[in-house]
């Protein structure tokens, strides 16, 4: 087809200066810029479409691609290129087109196919004495012209007097290096670099190390001696120093860092490839590093390597207390081996130390806490697109990383992430239903679309990580739940059984637990809502089954990740959490309620899980909600609450988040785009009970609003969005959801 194209500043200046008279429209275009012919041989063709003169014009004339096209023609014509079989590496002819001598041009590229290069070294960093002149040769892998192979050599200080020749050969590169008496180690980055036929840059690198005076290549840090020199803003490391240790990490791994978002789409994905985590060979201590390229991180798992420090910025975060080494390159590693094993660390989540971060650990006796789905229970139309997340609906908000909950056989719990390119995160397989060992690398992440998940999580390696028995097993026992498993939830019926008003908004409802039995009315507990204040309504109730985001789909199916009815959606005005006192202070909360016995359970141990978000799939899921909620108890009707805090974080509260929405958006007539603190699910908590809540003929526990603190829509979708408080007067719907409300006893 033909295409219309203005005429650019550049050529017309050009053209003015030369007194070329410029047309008042041209007509210039090529059907593509790019054809590939087979290896066997045959013609590519482009055609050109122009209203005037061209000009073809080729970068070289090789034999084996003849121009079979006049070199020259007026309006529309084609480009033909005939290649003979090519028997050797891909190759290619470019061939310049050039409209009314030079008004406007392009360029055609002409592929032929063949042989891939490649071209490869056997290590990445030498180690030479400096005792004597020597050359020193490394293997090679190639089937590139050893001439085709563009050196470049960078010295790294102490001068450049000292290495001399560099040969390549079909199988080896030779480095001739000149005896030395400096004090220092002297070191060069070797960079071999091919462009091949068909453009594509390969490029090794290779350090080229000599040794100091005393026939040494710098001093071995102790673990506890390299923490020492890590500084909070990124110390540069001076001096001749090495650490060595097992990489614990793997390069093929998706799941080794966070991802975060550098714009509401857009996800930098090679955060977690440019991260490796280092071990002490004894296991006690361990850093993070970060590389520069995601190509230079190669390392597997179980390698020895020793790491020259000399030029990398080592720093130290708290709480908890971390180290990481960046400006890493492949060149800076020394393979030393491997181990058949890595050394052992079991721990129980309650024994975790600073010390074991960025270390591999073993915690025993896990489980999950949600069962019914896969390892990142996520609404997946808006997670990065993949190819096993091919949704059918468009991908317009791209978020990465939803952890799950797990929790140990003494109640302590454990955030697992998982990044959104993991394949394995949902297969259909599930989850392991019963207990057993979680193995990975112990890692402190910020995730503002979660909330604070505690000082620790653990990143597994891929699903072997999670090595649970399959068969179903817990070390807790279910005292009652509200779940919507095995019941769906049918509000209006329960009104013959339990007392219901049909109110207009239907706020009354009171909800049994999923033991409920219909024919004798009997159930462990009771749920109700304290928040009267209902949507106006619009043929559905206020209290309704809404989606939950289970995952069980498996990765060939698109949009996996909903499960119909099994989460209970509360549609009211938040203003209803609220009880103000006329001085605009807060008098006390309304909240969800849950109501039941604990007798005979002394002796016992009480416990909460439950899930929930925010929002429908509507812009208001954005707008202003209470941010923090806690949970409560009541030891009897009328005794004072008393607030539980967090299993994960020790925090009084934990953080309520609205699930995801194709963004921008517009809100109350202003446009914005979706906040990086935007859920992609239900965020997962837990609770242990004092044991004063046992052996009572009825408790209360309380879900509700912690404080005044609400969400706002910010202009930068990088900023906090717990930075507004609600008032006497507020008045804004909302669609708070439960996933699911499980009491626990042990």
């Amino acid at each position: 087809m033909k295409s219309c194209i203005p005429l650019l500043p550049a050529l017309i200046f050009a053209v003015a200066a030369c007194n070329v008279p410029l047309p008042d429209r041209m007509e210039f275009g090529v059907s593509e810029k790019i054809v590939t012919v087979p290896a066997e041989g045959g013609e590519g063709v482009i055609k050109v479409y122009s209203d005037g003169d061209i000009a073809i014009i080729p970068e070289a004339t090789p034999k084996w691609g003849v121009i079979t096209s006049p070199l020259n023609f007026s309006s529309d014509g084609e480009v033909r290129v005939s290649f003979q079989a090519n028997y050797d590496l891909r190759r290619s002819v470019k061939i310049a087109v050039s409209y009314r001598n030079g008004i406007a041009a392009d360029t055609l590229v002409f592929r032929q196919e063949g042989a891939v290069a490649r071209f490869s070294v056997a290590e990445h960093a030498i180690f030479v004495d400096s005792g004597a002149d020597r050359t020193t040769e490394l293997a090679i892998s190639t089937n590139v012209n050893p001439s085709a192979i563009d050196v470049h050599t960078r010295y790294i200080d102490e001068g450049d007097d000292w290495l001399g020749e560099i040969k390549i050969s079909s199988r080896s590169v030779s480095f001739m290096t000149y005896g030395s008496q400096s004090p220092r180690v002297r070191k060069a980055i070797v960079t071999l670099s091919h462009e091949d036929g068909w453009g594509v840059v390969l490029k090794e690198t290779v350090s080229v190390n000599l040794s100091n005076s005393s026939g040494q290549f710098g001093e071995t840090l102790s673990y506890t001696q390299a923490r020492m020199m890590a500084g909070e803003d990124g110390k540069l490391i001076e001096g001749d120093y090495l650490l060595k240790g097992i990489i614990v990490s793997d390069c093929l791994s998706n799941n080794m860092d966070m991802n975060y978002n550098t714009s509401y789409n857009v996800v930098d994905t090679t955060s977690s490839l440019k991260t490796a985590y280092i071990e002490s060979l004894d296991g006690m201590y361990g850093f993070r590093l970060v590389f520069d390229d995601v190509a230079d991180n190669i390392f597997r798992q179980k390698q020895i390597v020793e790491i020259m420090l000399s030029g990398k910025h080592m720093r130290v975060e708290t709480q908890p207390q971390r180290y990481t080494i960046s400006g890493m390159g492949v060149e800076d590693f020394k393979l030393c081996g491997t181990v058949e094993t890595i050394p052992e660390k079991v721990r129980k989540i309650s024994e975790l130390t600073d010390d074991d971060v960025n270390t591999f650990v073993e915690i025993e006796n896990t489980e999950f806490l949600d069962k019914d789905g896969c390892y990142s229970n996520v609404y997946d139309a808006y997670t990065l697109e993949s190819p096993f997340n091919k949704t059918t609906v468009s991908n317009k908000f791209n978020s990465d990383c939803w952890p799950a909950l797990l929790v140990d056989a003494d109640g302590r719990t454990i955030y697992a992430m998982v990044n959104m390119m993991c394949p394995w995160r949902r297969t259909g397989g599930g989850v392991p239903q019963g207990t057993g060992p979680l193995r990975g690398i112990l890692v402190h992440n910020d995730q503002p679309r979660y909330g604070d998940m505690g000082p620790y999580q653990i990143r597994v390696i891929d699903d072997s990580g999670y090595a649970q028995s399959r068969s179903e097993g817990s070390s807790f026992e279910t005292l009652l739940k509200w779940d919507a498993r095995p019941y769906k939830y049918n509000f209006s019926n329960y009104g013959d059984y339990f007392p219901y008003t049909a109110s207009s908004n239907g706020m009354d409802t009171c909800i049994p637990s999923d033991d409920f039995d219909k024919e004798s009315g009997a159930c462990k507990g009771i749920l109700s809502f304290e928040n009267k204040m209902g949507m106006p309504m619009s043929g559905t109730k206020a209290l309704r089954p809404c989606r939950s985001f289970q995952a069980l789909r498996s990765n060939s199916s698109p949009g996996g990740g909903q499960s119909d009815n099994r989460a209970l959606s509360i549609q009211c005005n938040i203003a209803g959490f609220y009880n103000w006192n006329r001085d605009g202070s807060i008098e006390s909360y309304n909240g969800i309620v849950s109501r039941f016995a604990t007798e005979g359970l002394e002796g016992k141990k009480l416990f909460l899980y439950f899930s929930f978000c925010c929002g429908g799939n509507d812009n208001h899921a954005f707008k202003n909600f209470p941010s923090r909620w806690c949970v409560e108890y009541s030891s009897g009707p009328g005794l004072p609450y008393i607030v539980v805090p967090s299993m994960e974080t020790a925090a009084p509260y934990v953080h309520l988040r609205s699930y995801g929405f194709g963004g921008p958006m517009n809100v109350d007539g202003r446009s914005y785009n979706p906040s990086y603190s935007t859920g992609m699910g239900y965020t997962e908590h837990f609770f242990e009970f004092p044991d004063d809540i046992l052996g009572k003929e009825e408790v209360r526990v309380r879900i509700r609003p912690y404080d005044t603190k609400v969400t706002s829509i910010p202009e930068n979708p990088a900023d906090n969005i717990e930075n507004m408080e609600a008032c006497d007067g507020i008045d804004i719907y909302q669609d708070i959801r439960f996933n699911r409300i499980i009491f626990l006893i042990k």
